[in-house]
């Protein structure tokens, strides 16, 4: 079995690194394309039951959205497997 398509998961976090690394190496064993995901939220809930009210999150929001961002960008600046691997978030290992 072999697989043509990888998604790994980046994000700020020391795991990140070693998730990268292992779906780079996954992905050159199987000749797969490589993407990277980040996660942005577009809303967020507050825990069931807590006391907040309406509080304006939207400055949370942003910093989970720059978080996201920033990983990505690490995951494309990343020494690309290939040589000929495109730097759109995504590459061909």
């Amino acid at each position: 079995m072999s697989y043509n398509d990888i998604i790994v998961y980046v994000d700020g976090t020391e795991a990140a690194k070693a998730r990268v690394a292992f779906a780079v190496a996954l992905a050159k064993e199987q000749d797969a394309h490589l993407i990277g995901l980040a996660f942005a939220p577009r809303a967020l809930l507050p825990l069931y039951g807590a006391d907040v009210g309406f509080a304006d999150m939207s400055g949370v929001l942003q910093d989970v959205k720059a978080q996201g961002e920033a990983a990505l960008e690490r995951f494309r600046r990343a020494p690309p497997p290939r040589a000929s691997a495109p730097r759109d978030g995504s590459c061909k290992a």
